[in-house]
């Protein structure tokens, strides 16, 4: 995959209290503690623990000017040596982390379905390192998401044998990360690469009450959907200037962080969490990057995405991510084996929810997967 230079020395911001929150850059100074890379931690037993998967670092396919590493996770079937039925690579969503996927890949690694599941961390989360030093959850080019999940895609299939089918989940802006790369050039020059692709709670439309700043619609009566398209304007011009200032009012956790989870206990874990920073307030380059590549992804996409299968779950109630979006997305694909699986409820991680469902929404991953794989 080709390296591009792509981040200049004048885009790496000076660290002052214009850029940053104050409370955010508090956490930051404990969590990197002066550090200029994510920070190494030993993660809490449980749900965040990554199960029984080994880790692996990678260079990123991006060059910043300085080292920066991708970790990745791996779950490899069991009984140990057996041939794998098919492949699985896990893009997690914004602010999220690889750890929080263990059940899903002890689960699927398992003989009862020999899936061997890979995970990468994305730029700038969990284990894996920042571009530009301090900032966590930070990617100057929100396209370069979409090259690291090409390498994950291209990591897996280098490991499974010959002929074997190869599937992408990605959950939230995963979603839209993964369904960026399969639409490229660069997906599009390759044959027989992805199978199938499985969208969870995918990032396709962000729900309105999370797209700031509020002042903007104050003296406006648009319906939600047009507020979306009368805050890119303003992104526009203020994230050209200052690509890494935190979107006002933004910040990932926010009122609807906590009901993202059907587990109740899911989210005190997570704010407990160090890898998880849902306090961070979206960057104005970030978010103008995941604006235009939902824009893209849902105009492209029924022409350009060349896999055979996709499997949809969303919540209808979603309040993070739109599930119209994304059934209308669906819906347009030519293909014909799709599967729509709306869920009733308004939570938006469909593994983070209570044990018995989080289990049936991985066993349905599982069935898909295994049907198709033969």
């Amino acid at each position: 995959m080709a390296i591009r230079q792509n981040i200049a020395a004048e885009h790496i911001p000076i660290r002052d209290n214009t850029h940053v929150y104050i409370k955010e850059k508090q956490q930051l100074e404990k969590r990197t503690a002066g550090r200029n890379y994510a920070p190494s931690v030993t993660i809490m037993a449980g749900r965040n623990s990554g199960g029984r998967s080994t880790t692996s670092s990678h260079p990123s396919v991006v060059s910043y000017g300085r080292e920066v590493n991708i970790v990745e996770r791996c779950w490899e079937v069991l009984p140990t040596g057996s041939k794998p039925k098919a492949g699985l690579v896990l893009i997690h969503g914004g602010n999220w982390h690889s750890g929080w996927f263990g059940e899903l890949g002890d689960l699927l690694s398992s003989a009862e379905y020999s899936i061997r599941v890979s995970a990468p961390d994305l730029i700038s989360h969990g284990l894996s390192d920042d571009p530009v030093p301090g900032y966590r959850a930070y990617c100057p080019d929100f396209a370069s998401q979409a090259e690291e999940v090409g390498a994950a895609i291209a990591r897996a299939r280098a490991a499974l044998p010959k002929g074997c089918p190869l599937f992408v989940l990605g959950e939230s802006m995963g979603g839209l990360c993964a369904l960026q790369h399969l639409i490229s050039e660069k997906a599009n020059d390759l044959t027989d690469t992805v199978d199938g692709v499985i969208l969870c709670g995918a990032l396709l439309q962000i729900a309105p009450g999370l797209l700031p700043p509020k002042v903007v619609f104050k003296r406006q009566k648009l319906s939600e959907r047009h507020k979306i398209d009368a805050v890119f304007p303003l992104l526009q011009a203020v994230g050209w200037l200052i690509p890494s200032l935190g979107v006002p009012g933004a910040a990932i956790g926010g009122e609807t962080f906590d009901t993202a989870f059907g587990d109740p206990a899911v989210g005190p874990a997570a704010r407990a969490d160090p890898l998880v920073t849902e306090m961070a307030p979206p960057r104005l380059g970030m978010m103008l990057g995941f604006l235009k590549a939902m824009d893209v992804t849902k105009r492209e996409g029924p022409v350009k995405l060349k896999v055979k299968s996709v499997l949809m779950m969303h919540y209808k109630g979603d309040q993070r991510t739109l599930y119209e979006d994304c059934q209308r997305f669906v819906d347009d694909l030519p293909m014909e084996d799709k599967v729509c699986i709306p869920l009733e409820g308004d939570s938006h991680q469909i593994f983070q929810d209570t044990p018995e469902k989080s289990k049936k929404h991985i066993e349905t991953v599982g069935r898909f997967i295994t049907e198709r794989a033969g």
